[in-house]
Order: structure tokens, then C-alpha cells, then sequence
């Protein structure tokens, strides 16, 4: 019963052409989703490691910069030293309201488009305190915080890390830069292979449903003309 169905569904070149492009449809949506999530998490998870790492070299060289700015009240040349990583994730500078710095209040920050996970860099006003915050490896997503007992404290530094667009909202970004032909990032070009290659996929899973279709209407076809010559034999021989 069910061969007959397959046979009366497959037999229609309308039925059956409109089903292998439902199922490729399908494949290219499961495909370019799985392969565009998949680079998408790849690409932030690599400039979550590359942050770590900057993360960690500001934490051992920006305090002394900072404590001296603070110092000279140089606010001017302090903001371009936060920028001077061209806004690839934010940077700030606090100053204590008060000596006993019982509060904080940003005295100067970057042009960073987003800010995401803090971490934040306590700014000595002695030389000599050891660095108290840093990274284990560039995997790390918590810093390693040494606490520091007896010491004035100038400031702080803060640091965010940047804040990925949710998939959607990245999906939404490719494909108007995709059309307008600004998608020149390494990021889209590599979800502009994922939408080929899903593209290839869906065609290659059609043209090979064709010719299976065309192979088991063949084989149907031969098994039928098989059947009626036993039949003529047979009654030949009767």
C-alpha cells in the first residue's frame, strides 16, 4: 500500500518536482542555519579571546599610565590613550569623589560601541603594588583578582568587553550589507560560503531525489514489464 502511494506520487513530474524542492528548501534552511549559528559563535568566541588578552596586557601596563595622568590631571592625554585602540571595546577611568574614595566618578572614557562584562582595574596611587588583576590564558572569562589591604587608592580603570548582536539582529546585518555589496569583513565572507555552500547542497540533494525518482519509476517500470511477459509465457504455455 504504501509502495503504490510512493509510485502514484512520484509518477506525477508536477508532485514530485514541487516535493524535491520542499525537501530541498528545507536542507538549504537546516544547512545555512546550522553553518551561520556555528561561524557566528566561532567568530565572537575569537574576539573574546583576543580581548582577553588585550584585557590582560592594559591590566599589567595601563595602571602606571593612568596613575600618572590622574596625578598631572591630564584628562586630555589620558582619553587618547584610551583611544588608542581605535574603540575595539570600551575603556574607562574613574576618580575617587573623596580622599577616603568612598565613591567613584568616570572622569574620562573611549568611544567603545558597546559595553558587556566589566572588569574592572583598581588604580594605586604607590608604584610599588604588584598587578592585582589578571588572566590565567586567553581562554579565561574571569580574571584573576589579587586583594590589596592598606593601599590609596586614586581610581579605577574599567574595561567592557564587546557585546555581540544577537543572531538575529546579525543575520539581519549580513544580508543588507550582503545587498548593498559592503560585506567586506571576515565574518560575512565566511557566512557568505556558509549561504554557498548550503546553496550547493540543496541543488545537489534535488538533482540526486530526480534521479532517484527517475530510478525507481525505471525499476517499477521494468518490474511491470517483467510481470506481464511471465504472464503472456504462461499463457502461451498453457
Amino acid at each position: 500500500m504504501k509502495d503504490e502511494v510512493m509510485y502514484r506520487i512520484l509518477k506525477n513530474r508536477t508532485v514530485a518536482v514541487a516535493a524535491g524542492l520542499a525537501i530541498a528548501f528545507l536542507v538549504f534552511f537546516a544547512a545555512f542555519l546550522f553553518s551561520f549559528k556555528s561561524s557566528y559563535q566561532s567568530y565572537w568566541q575569537a574576539i573574546s579571546r583576543v580581548q582577553t588578552v588585550d584585557f590582560n596586557m592594559v591590566a599589567h601596563a595601563f595602571p602606571a599610565l593612568v596613575r600618572e595622568h590622574i596625578r598631572a590631571n591630564d584628562k586630555k592625554s589620558l582619553t587618547q590613550l584610551l583611544e588608542s585602540n581605535f574603540s575595539a571595546f570600551t575603556m574607562a577611568v574613574d576618580i575617587c569623589v573623596d580622599l577616603e574614595c568612598s565613591a567613584f566618578r568616570e572622569w574620562t572614557s573611549n568611544q567603545g560601541l558597546t559595553r558587556g562584562e566589566l572588569v574592572e582595574i583598581p588604580v594605586f596611587r604607590s608604584a610599588a603594588v604588584p598587578v592585582t588583576v589578571s588572566f590565567k590564558h586567553s581562554y579565561s572569562e574571569k580574571p584573576l583578582v589579587t586583594a590589596v589591604v592598606g593601599q590609596e587608592v586614586l581610581g579605577r580603570l574599567r574595561l567592557y568587553r564587546s557585546e555581540p548582536l544577537a543572531l538575529y539582529d546579525e543575520f539581519w546585518t549580513f544580508a543588507k550589507k550582503a545587498l548593498s555589496g559592503e560585506a567586506y569583513a571576515s565574518r560575512y565572507i565566511a557566512y557568505f560560503s556558509n549561504l554557498v555552500f548550503s546553496l550547493f547542497l540543496s541543488v545537489s540533494f534535488f538533482l540526486f531525489f530526480i534521479l532517484v525518482r527517475n530510478y525507481y519509476l525505471e525499476k517499477k517500470l521494468r518490474k511491470g514489464i517483467a510481470i506481464l511477459l511471465r504472464k503472456g509465457v504462461m499463457k502461451n504455455y498453457a
